[in-house]
């Protein structure tokens, strides 16, 4: 009688007894909890560790090393370096060799221990946007805070309203040294008098530091006064003027911008000794 071959199970035990196969169309199942040991080993547990390494492989496949690829892993090349980073946002950044950027931005402090140089044709640039009234802001101290020599800047715009003068919101400190002083209309003034023209300069001599040369927009002033040293704090003071007699304007401007922008040194007396 010939052998029925038509079941073939996927899992028997080989004639002997020694060995356990699991055919094409066989498998192992292990109910939760349960535990496959080989030797001291728990296999089961190790297996399901690989549930999660395929989606461990994908953060390493298609690297390239010292190159920055979307949603993967960094890994350094042969000479520890990687290029082409995005974004980093960090807590610090500490350098032990020569750092290269093409633009660095703080929004904060850049505090230098040793030399900072700029290469022959390179500008060191202090942006100073129109900061309305806010106080003047500090651009360079040769000292340690709140003593020495301070490069500052006063930079306002004053939209005029029915008067013939302004003051500005931040006087010039006692012990200051005015290095410049500018202006711009920046819209076109009216006015109800025979002023034509702003001028820059303090009380009892309002155009100390120049004036423009009509109300148009536009009109400059620009202006380095003879270094005088101030022994008190000086107001500054935004007039309408006509130009023919030097005196304020007859009547009001109604409307109108001016920018104004001054750059002086103040020097601070240096800290008591401990």
């Amino acid at each position: 009688m010939a052998e029925d071959t038509s079941y073939q199970p996927g899992v028997y035990r080989d004639q002997g007894g020694n060995k356990l196969t699991v055919g094409a169309a066989g498998a192992i199942e292990l109910e939760s909890g349960a535990e496959f040991i080989v030797g001291d080993n728990d296999i089961a547990a190790e297996l399901a560790l690989l549930d999660t390494l395929e989606g461990e492989l994908a953060l390493l496949t298609g690297l390239t090393a010292g190159t920055v690829t979307a949603s993967k892993v960094v890994t350094v090349d042969a000479s520890k370096n990687v290029a082409t980073f995005g974004t980093v946002g960090c807590g610090a950044i500490t350098s032990t060799g020569a750092s290269q950027v093409a633009s660095l931005t703080a929004t904060s402090t850049i505090a230098a221990q040793g030399d900072v140089t700029a290469a022959d044709g390179v500008a060191v640039l202090f942006d100073t946007a129109k900061n309305g009234a806010a106080a003047d802001e500090l651009l360079m101290r040769f000292g340690l805070s709140g003593e020495g020599l301070e490069l500052r800047v006063i930079d306002e715009s004053i939209t005029w309203s029915d008067a013939t003068s302004f003051q500005l919101s931040q006087d010039i400190p006692a012990d200051s040294v005015i290095l410049s002083v500018q202006g711009n209309v920046e819209t076109t003034f009216t006015s109800s008098g025979d002023g034509d023209r702003v001028a820059v300069g303090v009380s009892g001599d309002l155009d100390k530091y120049g004036e423009t040369g009509t109300y148009a927009q536009n009109q400059k002033l620009n202006n380095f006064p003879t270094w005088a040293h101030l022994t008190s704090a000086e107001d500054v003071v935004i007039s309408v003027v006509n130009d023919a007699n030097g005196t304020v304007s007859s009547g009001n401007a109604t409307a109108g911008v001016f920018r104004v922008k001054i750059v002086f040194y103040e020097c601070n007396s240096l800290s008591d000794a401990a």
